[in-house]
């Protein structure tokens, strides 16, 4: 494993690359937070993950750490920065199995909006290293779609789960 950066919360405003969505989920912060902590929805509606294994205990809180595997066989480890029931939660990478990152950190902030309704923006902020950062030069739009599919997806299968 290759080890990452851990950041503090002024990383989402100095990263060298961040992408912020915001998107209007139908379902309400406690509901939306019931499918952020079910490990097996992520592969569901976060295109790219094959599996979430939380290796620290419900409840989940800072310090809480999970496993992820992404297509392609690149696994991260990863620890939660903030911890705010229904409202907020934040990691960053601690390690991966391949040298893509320095630093690599997520926050999503949910609003309740009221009548089931929520507002996520989520951020994603990153130093590449190596031939990565070349790469980023110019993939941003395709960051910009996947983030954004992301987001899609969650808002449908938020409507499907509460069926």
């Amino acid at each position: 494993m290759f080890e990452c950066r851990v950041v503090t919360p002024d990383f989402f405003e100095t990263a060298p690359c961040r992408f912020v969505v915001e998107r209007e989920i139908p379902t309400s912060p406690a509901a939306l937070f019931r499918i952020f902590e079910d490990e097996n929805s992520w592969p569901v509606w976060a295109f790219g993950i094959e599996k979430v294994e939380w290796t620290t205990p419900r409840p989940f809180g800072v310090g809480t750490k999970r496993m992820v595997t992404l297509k392609g066989g690149l696994i991260v480890e990863e620890l939660f920065l903030a911890w705010e029931q229904n409202e907020r939660m934040t990691f960053c990478f601690t390690d991966a199995n391949q040298k893509i990152w320095s630093a690599f950190a997520e926050d999503y902030v949910v609003t309740d909006l009221g009548g089931g309704r929520s507002k996520l923006r989520w951020t994603i902020a990153f130093e590449p290293c190596g031939i990565y950062r070349v790469l980023m030069a110019v993939g941003g739009p395709g960051m910009r779609w996947w983030t954004n599919k992301i987001a899609k997806d969650l808002a449908q299968y938020a409507v499907a789960r509460a069926k």
